[in-house]
């Protein structure tokens, strides 16, 4: 089952998401049931890190191979057959950042 916090490798579609590439899960998991879940893409870091893409550096618990940007400006919908493994799952402390940054992106902050 995929939950909230989990890394994944999932295909996003076409365009951004054509190949499979790791995404956030941020959809709640009171929606599990619901046959797609939100998620944000997590892109390989380049410059300087923005408040609206929290950095995120690569861990034994995350799974991540390289520094990333979860991008909360980039949210998708994902169907559950394009999930393919679970990476990893992010730190309660990169968690609390990336719900700070969908706030302020989303209008709520």
């Amino acid at each position: 089952m995929v939950k909230r916090g989990e890394i994944w490798s999932a295909a996003t579609g076409s365009g951004y998401g054509g190949k499979p590439r790791p995404v956030l899960v941020v959809q709640g998991d009171a929606f599990g049931d619901t046959p797609h879940r939100l998620v944000a893409l997590c892109q390989t870091a380049r410059g300087e890190a923005r408040d609206l893409r929290p950095r995120v550096l690569p861990d034994a618990q995350n799974g991540l191979e390289a520094i990333s940007d979860v991008a909360v400006d980039i949210l998708v919908t994902v169907d559950h057959q394009q999930f393919g493994r679970v990476i990893g799952r992010l730190s309660e402390t990169d968690m609390q950042r990336v719900d700070q940054a969908l706030l302020l992106i989303l209008g709520f902050a």
